[in-house]
């Protein structure tokens, strides 16, 4: 992962993009239940219906408890924004959050799929289609999510998700 374009690493050994930034995510990982070495945080609009929906469908086929969630509107999703060089303002950009990565755009959503395992693995094949096009993809759903689902005037929990994955 270290080294590739939209791969923002945390840890100071690891490559850090072209513009040589190092950055830390807030210390979420140190707290229960996060402390499991393969926890994952899922950033998303919270206001988002579509996002919404997104996040109920990992939680549903997450047979691991792997995958945490915390919206982007939060004070966790604004640092996570900041520590990939993001303004804060970017929320349709989903980031998924290792102790080590962020990960943005389409990358976040293929790794997010391949982490579900079994068939999703599959969904891996698309790391083959220059990023470029698949985030080309993904910036076309993000401009028009509100029009596919609609927008929640509040953030409210996504059905489905057991309160104890969802970080504040």
């Amino acid at each position: 992962m270290g080294g590739r374009e939209g791969v923002i690493a945390l840890d100071d050994r690891l490559a850090t993009p072209a513009d040589d930034r190092h950055c830390k995510l807030p210390p979420i990982f140190d707290r229960e239940p996060l402390r499991c070495r393969d926890a994952l945080v899922i950033a998303f609009d919270g206001e988002c219906s579509f996002c919404s929906g997104w996040v109920s469908f990992v939680a549903d086929r997450d047979q691991t408890g792997r995958f945490f969630f915390a919206t982007v509107q939060s004070a966790i999703g604004r640092n996570a924004l900041a520590a990939a060089g993001l303004p804060d303002d970017q929320i349709s950009t989903v980031l998924l959050m290792s102790r080590s990565a962020i990960l943005a755009r389409s990358d976040a959503a293929i790794a997010i799929l391949t982490g579900l395992g079994g068939m999703w693995k599959a969904v891996g094949l698309f790391r083959l289609v220059p990023r470029a096009i698949r985030d080309g993809a993904y910036d076309f759903v993000a401009r028009n999510r509100y029009r596919i689902a609609g927008r929640k005037t509040v953030c409210a929990l996504p059905r489905g998700i057991d309160p104890s994955r969802f970080i504040h």
